[in-house]
């Protein structure tokens, strides 16, 4: 017998259960408390995650201990998988750190974008697919964050600029710019910044932070990624220690060439974190 189905039948999508917990840290008679909440939901490709972490706090809400009474939408909310590397919860304190877009070049996410931002789950298992993000893609943890600011456009400007110019991509050569080996007109090179910002590449440790997901790349895998054409990408990869070997560039721990250009990339990360700190502290 031939089963008919409704139009509302033939275009639903595809349910999967999966677990999320909200997790509680607060101080209490002088020691650090955890607390959790964890429940089972139902999601699709593209129900959003954050909407659905709003719902799960507000269940919790009376059943575990915390600092509100009540939530809303606008709550900033750390994201991220259950069992992700330690490596990887050190370097995003607030949660996971990209998105992809349709073209497949990264959007990154910078200081306390994370906590807002909304991923669908489409979005995250293609994330953890791609190697960008580590954990138990059916486990959501999400927390509460407090007490956070960010930066402005003007300081966020200062710092790209200074990323290009630290890589090679612009540089002062007698009062006009230079892109590489060709010269780069004022305009452009405010062109060059913006669309950098636009991607969210605000800082030289998520160039660094993303590339060491994986081993090897493909130049042509570093072109989309980053949504640059062919010279800015040799121009960072080199920068930061890698080379071409078969086709693939990695970086050699037995190069000294490359360790040494490591250990510089490092020492601009150190002083490019001085420098937001202090323009964090003068706004």
């Amino acid at each position: 017998m031939n089963i008919i189905r409704t139009k509302k039948q033939r275009t639903a999508k595809p349910k999967y259960p999966i677990k999320m917990t909200y997790l509680v840290k607060n101080m209490g008679d002088g020691e650090n408390h955890q607390y959790e909440y964890t429940t089972q939901i139902s999601v699709s490709i593209d129900s959003s995650i954050r909407e659905n972490a709003i719902k799960v706090i507000k269940e919790s809400l009376g059943k575990i201990p915390n600092w509100f009474n009540e939530i809303d939408d606008d709550q900033t909310i750390i994201i991220y998988l259950e069992g992700r590397t330690k490596e990887e919860a050190q370097n995003a304190p607030f949660g996971i750190l990209y998105d992809l877009l349709d073209n497949g070049s990264v959007k990154f996410l910078n200081e306390t974008e994370p906590t807002r931002y909304d991923w669908t789950y489409g979005k995250i298992i293609k994330l953890k697919d791609a190697g960008f993000i580590s954990g138990n893609i059916n486990h959501i943890i999400i927390e509460t964050p407090d007490g956070l600011g960010s930066l402005g456009e003007a300081e966020l400007h200062t710092i790209v600029e200074g990323i290009l110019k630290f890589i090679g991509i612009i540089a002062s050569v007698e009062g006009t710019l230079q892109f590489l080996d060709r010269i780069l007109s004022k305009i452009k090179c405010r062109k060059t910044t913006k669309r950098f910002q636009k991607s969210g590449l605000r800082s030289l440790k998520q160039i660094r932070l993303l590339l060491e997901t994986k081993e090897k790349w493909k130049l042509k895998n570093v072109m989309k990624v980053f949504a640059i054409n062919r010279k800015m990408a040799i121009a960072i990869l080199k920068k930061l220690g890698y080379a071409p070997i078969n086709g693939e560039w990695t970086f050699d721990k037995t190069s000294m060439k490359s360790l040494n250009a490591r250990e510089e990339w490092l020492k601009q990360e150190e002083k490019e974190q001085i420098r937001m700190e202090e323009l964090l502290l003068k706004k």
